[in-house]
């Protein structure tokens, strides 16, 4: 699923997040148990990623060309054995 897109500054460390809180709410009383980020190598690697009970984050590094727009996936599975995919659009801009 697509969640949305976000800015990223080519010179700056960013942190990029998506919220699960709504998705997991639908199914229960789920949590998200694991979270693996795949990042396009223009962008990448990435500087970490993380995760809680209901959101997932990833940090990417002082990369990129302004202009240009890069998709990234979080792939994450939950407590219970569910798996999603979302799909963020980093924009890279000097704004």
């Amino acid at each position: 699923m697509r969640v949305g897109s976000q800015r990223k500054d080519p010179d700056s460390i960013s942190l990029h997040t998506i919220n699960w809180a709504r998705w997991l709410a639908k199914r229960g009383s789920d949590t998200i148990a694991a979270a693996v980020w795949t990042i396009p190598a223009a962008i990448g690697p990435l500087v970490s990623e993380s995760f809680t009970t209901t959101s997932a984050s990833v940090r990417l590094p002082a990369k990129g060309v302004v202009g240009v727009c890069h998709d990234i996936e979080v792939h994450i599975t939950t407590a219970t054995g569910l798996e999603e995919d979302a799909v963020l659009q980093i924009r890279i801009t000097n704004e």
